[in-house]
């Protein structure tokens, strides 16, 4: 089975394949529909009605990540401490990250205090988190 055969004759090929080449060579998808002078959302129409191509174009963006990995690993061997400090939170996050978590196990009592317009000359009323639940209820 062709290409031809399996998507259609009636496909731009020749624009398509240079879209693909475009985004091989780092370009972005918006100037490489411009270069092959296709429509932007056509491409984006193509793209859910052929998971195909949706898969060739998820698989050169993910050849850009592992260039763009392995720089920023080149970097933080060189000594970049930023580069290090990202490679390291991102990598060996449970090691290394900054979020710190903390559990709250115990009974939280809020006051929420409701001033209303036409009683703000009177004593505010308070109310409890239970109480409003109640009310709303």
């Amino acid at each position: 089975m062709t290409i031809n055969s399996y998507y259609g004759r009636h496909l731009p090929w020749h624009k398509i394949i240079t879209i693909l080449r475009s985004l091989k060579n780092g370009s972005t998808l918006m100037k490489a529909c411009e270069g092959a002078d296709y429509n932007y959302g056509s491409l984006y129409s193509l793209r859910r009605k052929y998971p195909r191509l949706e898969q060739i174009i998820e698989d050169i963006y993910d050849a850009r990540c592992k260039i763009v990995e392995d720089a920023l690993y080149q970097s933080a061997i060189k000594g970049n401490p930023l580069a290090q400090k990202f490679f390291l939170t991102n990598r060996s996050y449970k090691r290394w990250r900054e979020k710190i978590e903390v559990e709250n196990t115990g009974k939280v009592n809020n006051q929420i205090v409701i001033i209303r317009a036409n009683e703000q000359k009177k004593k505010p009323e308070i109310k409890t988190e239970n109480r409003i639940i109640e009310e709303v209820q």
